[in-house]
């Protein structure tokens, strides 16, 4: 006799309409809509939804949380978006804003100006995120203990994607470019 555990097979109805793609991890989930809109839902203790809230949401909210949106990345306690026009806006609150290596002021909303532009890819890890530039270069930021910045030390921490170079690394960190062959 097989099992059957609650959350093992896909829900009917469609729980939104609409979505171009979807980007998660653990308990949250985030949608692209066919119009570029975000919508997030699922556990939202650090505030990665974008909605303004620590709230979980159990289900995709009616409104989006932003507009003009090409692709996302979500990571451990951040999302990040990049915008048709190829800039970079994410919003990475309490974990990542509260670090004593770059203290600032929690994001529960997606900001209005892009932190990187001249984008065409990103993808985001636990803590960092990593864009693809236009000219094929990889810059990285967020934190790190285990080298994915490419910053050749750890523990590291870079909150602006700045370019530095890295002879010991292929992929670049928070900090770095380099060409991808």
């Amino acid at each position: 006799m097989a099992r059957r555990l609650a959350g093992r097979s896909p829900l009917s109805p469609d729980v939104l309409d609409g979505v171009a793609s979807l980007a998660l991890i653990a308990d949250s989930t985030c949608a692209l809509m066919a119009n570029g809109g975000v919508r997030c839902w699922g556990a939202n203790p650090f505030g990665m939804l974008g909605d303004g809230t620590t709230e979980n949401r159990l289900a995709p909210p009616d409104r989006d949380v932003l507009t003009g949106v090409k692709a996302l990345a979500v990571g451990f306690a951040h999302t990040c978006a990049l915008m048709a026009t190829g800039g970079v806006r994410c919003w990475e609150p309490t974990i990542l804003a509260s670090s004593a290596m770059a203290p600032r002021p929690k994001r529960l909303t997606p900001p209005e100006n892009d932190v990187l532009g001249r984008v065409k890819g990103i993808a985001a890890g636990g803590l960092h995120t990593c864009a693809l530039t236009q000219n094929g270069g990889v810059r990285c930021w967020g934190q790190t203990t285990w080298g994915s910045l490419g910053t050749a030390r750890r523990p590291a921490a870079r909150f602006h994607p700045r370019p530095t170079h890295s002879p010991t690394c292929r992929l670049s960190p928070p900090l770095v470019t380099t060409r991808v062959p």
